[in-house]
């Protein structure tokens, strides 16, 4: 990570003949879909990669079907026959102890179970972690969405620690944080393999507990699979009716 301020881009995917050209390729269930998250990891990849050991120091996110926003410690390339780059803004922003913002956060919740050794093991999504001992059906279902904000909010509150933030509560504790939009994206690989892992979107409030570590957070990201879209915390000050 670089010691100067990184900068925010919006990345749009053209809608001209050539790109149109290549959208079955890039939007493959239609431009009102997202798109598949190992097609964007290329797509933005390519944007940045400049030299062919290049490490990653970019995070992004896919916020609406072909519109991307990249927070990177140097701007994307801006041409290209595929996107549209808007004018980067610099985010050089002093944060203090106490202060509140906005969030906005699509993250890859997972869990590392032990195995009989006490070893670590695999990593699992935390909502199927959970739904593990439920018998597929009605009653999984049911049980689904509160346990995507129980797991979903521990895993968060867990990591907002280390990264130097809490999430705001509410009068009677309850963190200020909607949970929503699980989903479980299944990544090609060489020789038919496959992967699959799973996002979940957090919106709420927070306030900085530790400006340094969470000025660090905003560039390392929070939570696995950064390079597939996950990770980027997205922040705004807070709305003036919850100061």
């Amino acid at each position: 990570m670089t010691d100067h301020p990184w900068v925010l881009s919006r990345i749009t995917l053209r809608r001209d003949a050539t790109a149109a050209a290549l959208a079955p390729i890039l939007l493959p269930d239609g431009r009102h879909s997202p798109t598949p998250l190992a097609i964007g990891h290329r797509l933005i990849w390519s944007l940045f990669a400049d030299q062919p050991e290049r490490d990653r120091d970019f995070l992004w996110r896919e916020i609406e079907p072909g519109r991307f926003i990249t927070f990177s410690a140097r701007a994307p390339r801006r041409a290209s026959d595929l996107v549209t780059v808007d004018e980067p803004k610099l985010l050089d922003v002093t944060w203090r102890t106490g202060q509140r913002l906005a969030f906005s956060l699509r993250a890859n919740p997972t869990v590392a179970r032990r195995d009989g050794k006490g070893r670590r093991g695999k990593r699992h999504d935390v909502i199927m972690d959970a739904l593990r001992p439920i018998e597929r059906g009605k009653d999984r279902r049911t049980a689904r969405p509160n346990l995507e904000r129980e797991r979903g909010l521990a895993w968060l509150s867990a990591r907002a620690e280390r990264c130097g933030f809490a999430l705001e509560t509410d009068v009677n504790g309850t963190p200020c944080t909607q949970v929503d939009g699980y989903r479980q994206h299944v990544i090609k690989r060489r020789k038919g393999r496959r992967a699959v892992l799973s996002s979940l979107d957090f919106d709420g409030l927070l306030r900085i507990t530790a400006p340094q570590v969470f000025a660090a957070a905003l560039c390392q990201g929070v939570g696995p699979a950064k390079a597939f879209g996950c990770g980027l915390l997205l922040v705004r000050p807070a709305p003036l009716a919850a100061e």
